[in-house]
């Protein structure tokens, strides 16, 4: 497995801190599935398809993911 430095800032890596222990899970993980949920995106984007925030109670698009 390769191994990455990131520098964040410290409000991001605040959150991120926040998150793993939320989630009981590790930093690199959460980076890990952001990466995967970021490639998903953006290899679908190009194919014309849309990354939506969807409600859970009327199904309905709530926020459009758009940059990727």
């Amino acid at each position: 497995m390769a191994k990455l430095n990131v520098t964040l800032s410290s409000e991001l890596d605040d959150k991120l801190n926040e998150i793993a222990e939320f989630d009981s899970t590790t930093k690199s993980e959460i980076l890990r599935k952001s990466l995967q949920l970021y490639i998903a995106g953006r290899e679908n984007s190009r194919k014309g398809m849309k990354l939506y925030l969807i409600d859970p109670i009327d199904q309905k698009n709530k926020t459009e993911i758009i940059g990727l």
